[in-house]
């Protein structure tokens, strides 16, 4: 009768084999998770995205955290955040920009962390900055006025659009007009108000086939 057992050697390459094919069961366990995870992230982001566009298209701002997203109900949560799917942290703070495209609002989440504090706060004053990118829309019945109606700070940036006529400066006469006296022959312009202005008009003209075109924005500052 052959009661022949294991020897040392056999013992230990059967545990490391059994050391391998555990570690590669692990290492897809892990990956297969993060993909999961990946997926959520990705799925959460678009949902984000298209939040932001209704916000902008009711609101008309450019900008906004996550956090008033959830606050003015076009974010279902349960608590005053979301939490990010990958590492389970709070994206309440991070930013969605928004960009017109004819009748819509093309949305951007901002893999930014910055716009929000250490302590849990959400920085307001640099996402104020980045609503002072302001488009408005040319028409064709002459001066059409936007006010915001809201202070802003720091650079601001105008740009026209239109969807009945092409802005095309590089063959048609444009003209931005600021009434700080700052002027631009495209269609955008940037600049810094001081603080000797509480207000400050901003006017775009342009002419295509001899027709004007115009719109005005109003800005506190």
């Amino acid at each position: 009768m052959n009661n022949k057992g294991f020897t040392l050697i056999e013992l230990l390459v059967s545990i490391v084999i059994l050391g391998l094919i555990l570690a590669i069961s692990v290492s897809s366990i892990n990956g297969i998770s993060n993909s999961i995870k990946q997926s959520e992230r990705k799925n959460l982001i678009a949902r984000i995205e298209t939040a932001g566009s209704k916000y902008a298209f009711d609101t008309g701002k450019t900008a906004v955290f996550v956090r008033d997203l959830i606050k003015d109900g076009y974010i279902d949560s349960e608590n005053d955040t979301v939490l990010d799917p990958v590492d389970n942290k709070s994206l309440k703070c991070f930013v969605v920009k928004m960009e017109k495209q004819g009748d819509y609002y093309n949305a951007t989440f901002v893999e930014d962390s910055s716009y929000g504090y250490s302590n849990g706060n959400c920085n307001d004053t640099k996402l104020n900055q980045a609503n002072n990118n302001i488009t408005i829309e040319i028409y064709q019945n002459g001066i059409r006025t936007y006010d915001l109606s809201k202070r802003l700070t720091g650079t601001i940036k105008l740009k026209a659009i239109s969807n009945s006529i092409k802005i095309d400066c590089a063959r048609n006469y444009c003209r931005w007009v600021i009434s700080t006296g700052k002027t631009a022959s495209s269609d955008e312009i940037e600049f810094t108000p001081s603080s000797a202005y509480s207000e400050i008009t901003g006017t775009f003209t342009t002419t295509v086939n001899g027709t004007s075109y115009s719109s005005s924005v109003t800005i506190k500052t």
